[in-house]
């Protein structure tokens, strides 16, 4: 969320100074840079899921439900950060 509010600025300014390469440069740049965090956490996420909802405090009752929660959502976060970008 935070690198499309700054992309936007950033975009915005450039647009404003007529320089549509240098924008669409920025709009490249922040769509990549999102696909790249995404794909971190999707793999940190998918791999590491056990030991994220432990550092995280879940007791053994509910630690179970919250790795199945992680796993499939680490699986989906990439193409929710495609569907963000559309709304650009």
């Amino acid at each position: 969320m935070l690198i499309s509010i700054g992309g936007v600025a950033i975009y915005a300014v450039r647009i404003g100074q007529g320089d549509v390469d240098g924008a669409n440069d920025v709009f490249r740049h922040g769509i990549l840079l999102q696909l790249c965090a995404a794909a971190v956490f999707s793999l940190a996420g998918i791999f590491f899921a056990d030991g994220i909802c432990s550092l995280l405090g879940a007791n053994e009752t509910f630690r179970h439900l919250a790795v199945d929660y992680l796993f499939w959502y680490s699986i989906f976060i990439v193409a929710t950060v495609e569907k963000e970008q559309r709304i650009w």
